[in-house]
């Protein structure tokens, strides 16, 4: 039992260390929802719309990155509505990298992952994947009006 536990604590550090040496995100991917430029939009700015039969929704999904926390890929959800012409993206998976990789990597590993929800324009989002040279998906969720 004992072995498992040193060897579990092993494989954790190695981890740790890989991480620790991954090359840091460009400053540009750093600060994607906090410059001014792409700053995310208030959902709360959009009227909810009366009739849902002009609303599209769509699971976008998008390939694995090159730092730690986009190993695994990520998956947001588009809203598009024909009425309004407003066209959404919600993603839960933002937080802040500001402290750094070693930083994260800590927290990573405690389960400390303090995620919010940002609201931005879909081509933002798109530009952002791309210049990271990652794949996006998007599939429309066939749902029905009551």
């Amino acid at each position: 039992m004992e072995r498992f536990r040193v060897l579990g604590l092993l494989l954790a550090l190695a981890q740790l260390v890989v991480i620790t040496l991954s090359p840091a995100p460009a400053a540009a991917q750093q600060s994607d929802f906090n410059s001014t430029l792409n700053a995310p939009l208030n959902a709360a700015d959009y009227p909810v719309p009366a009739d849902f039969s002009g609303v599209h929704f769509y699971l976008i999904t998008v390939d694995v990155g090159k730092n730690v926390w986009d190993n695994f890929g990520h998956t947001a959800l588009r809203m598009y509505d024909e009425s309004s012409n407003t066209d959404l993206m919600f993603n839960w998976g933002v937080f802040d990298v500001s402290g750094g990789v070693v930083a994260f990597s800590y927290n990573f590993f405690k389960g400390i992952m303090p995620y919010r929800l940002a609201t931005n324009l879909p081509g933002r989002e798109f530009d952002m994947y791309r210049a990271q040279g990652r794949t996006v998906w998007q599939d429309r969720i066939n749902l029905t009006n009551p």
